[in-house]
């Protein structure tokens, strides 16, 4: 559970509306709670974050005038609606440009009318609430370290050696965690289920650890979400959901051997999913397989027999692309059901590589394996990013959330073919790589059946 946070409202910060900003009339500014009557500079609003987040949480707010006499909210003259969207921009900005790592934070505006505020129509008010960080200390672009220290309304640059000290160790605790919550998540998964080929992929919230999703999912809008077979929430139909002790579980089990490793999303009501998705393996001399629908692989057949490769087995990578952006999208999706899923990191992970060699259905892939020779695994656990603690963070989805979607996905793919052996610069040249993994998906999906995109396990 995360740590008890301040809050001088009744309710969450998505729920505020503008009358309930006037208990801030009896709320002093000090390790808790910042006011400022007009926005700062990027580099003052990361020092407030960055603050806030380096010791004991709190709020900030960015169009009240702090009283003087008693340092409590005097006035809500708020800030012009016609420049909602630049200081959005501007608040972002300071969290991502000048702050390492960059902390957690919500943030929401609260538009006028308010007559028991004084807040006009065309003014609004933006309240900002960062939580303690597991991940401090939070360093500023001036290279400091800013904390909270008792009644100042401005942070201060802490330079006690013996502070800086407990920031670093309540870092390493987060890190430690994530250790073990992967490490434990990923080792009761390999004993309970068939060996095989197959990739882990973990999404942890950014803020894991210091906010719980709010409100958690039912297990029925969970249920709903992955029995879904519509594009838009992935195109991946997950119909067996039953819960677990910790969350909620969807598996894609028609058709195919329940005892086997199967497509499978675990939600942790903590906010962590983990989504399991196995690969179809085939001797390269199999008669009738697969395989031989694809474009390339008489090539890559005729490859991988003048080195000799003639008794290996072959991992189908061809739909993992067309699996890894069916997962975004869901991930996307579960997001408007949970709250505290965004930013998020995500890890890959991939078991039963080893004595294997990848097969990409794609010319870059050839023209790889024709100039370099063919990859074949060395390892039986593959990891991206590679250090067990670190994770890639996806960080918030933009405007043009088509297009955030398939970009994250292709850098997923990337980085796991990498992890196989093959650079990614050498899948993505020329001009129409992008075409040529969505032409892959297409591919993919008629070998294996037009219903889903992962093969059926036997």
């Amino acid at each position: 559970m995360p740590p008890p946070r301040y809050s001088p409202f009744e309710t969450s910060l998505p729920d505020l509306k503008p009358d309930d900003l006037d208990v801030l009339r009896s709320v002093q500014e000090g390790w808790y709670v910042e006011y400022k009557r007009e926005l700062p500079s990027v580099r003052s609003i990361a020092k407030s974050i960055s603050a806030f987040a380096n010791t004991y949480g709190g709020w900030l707010f960015y169009g009240i005038a702090e009283n003087r006499q008693d340092r409590t909210a005097g006035a809500f003259p708020g800030l012009p609606c016609a420049d909602e969207a630049t200081i959005e921009m501007q608040v972002r900005q300071a969290a991502s440009s000048s702050i390492s790592p960059p902390p957690y934070f919500r943030a929401k505006t609260i538009r006028g009318p308010s007559a028991e505020l004084g807040l006009a129509d065309d003014r609004f008010i933006i309240a900002i609430e960062v939580p303690m960080s597991d991940e401090a200390p939070h360093i500023h672009v001036d290279g400091r370290i800013y904390r909270r220290v008792g009644d100042e309304s401005d942070p201060r640059a802490e330079t006690d050696r013996h502070m800086l000290d407990l920031l670093w160790q309540r870092s390493e605790r987060k890190r430690k965690a994530l250790r073990e919550l992967l490490r434990r998540i990923s080792t009761t998964v390999s004993e309970n289920f068939d060996s095989g080929s197959y990739l882990e992929v973990f999404f942890v919230p950014a803020a894991w650890k210091e906010q719980i999703p709010e409100p958690p999912p039912s297990f029925d809008d969970f249920a709903t979400l992955m029995t879904d077979s519509s594009l838009e929430t992935g195109g991946l139909p997950l119909e067996n959901c039953f819960t677990f002790s910790d969350g909620f579980i969807a598996r894609q089990v028609r058709g195919n051997n329940p005892r086997a490793q199967l497509l499978t999303w675990r939600y942790y009501l903590d906010g962590v999913s983990h989504i399991t998705v196995p690969f179809s393996t085939f001797p390269l001399d199999a008669k009738d397989s697969p395989l031989s629908q694809y474009d390339h692989f008489a090539t890559f057949e005729a490859k991988c027999s003048e080195v000799g490769y003639t008794n290996v087995t072959v991992i189908d990578l061809n739909y993992l692309f067309a699996v890894l952006g069916a997962v975004v999208r869901r991930h996307d999706a579960l997001g408007n059901l949970a709250g505290a899923l965004f930013p998020y990191r995500v890890k890959l992970r991939f078991r039963g590589a080893k004595s294997r060699v990848p097969f990409l259905d794609l010319p870059n892939f050839i023209s790889f394996i024709t100039a370099f020779g063919i990859p074949i695994g060395h390892f039986d656990d593959i990891f991206w990013p590679s250090e067990e603690d670190t994770m890639y963070n996806f960080g918030e989805p933009a405007e043009d959330r088509e297009r955030w979607t398939h970009d994250r996905t292709a850098k997923l793919f990337f980085r796991a073919f990498d992890a196989f052996g093959v650079p990614a610069e050498h899948i993505a040249k020329g001009d129409n790589w992008s075409q040529a993994l969505d032409g892959l998906k297409d591919r993919a999906t008629k070998v294996y059946g037009l219903r889903r995109a992962t093969p059926r396990q036997s």
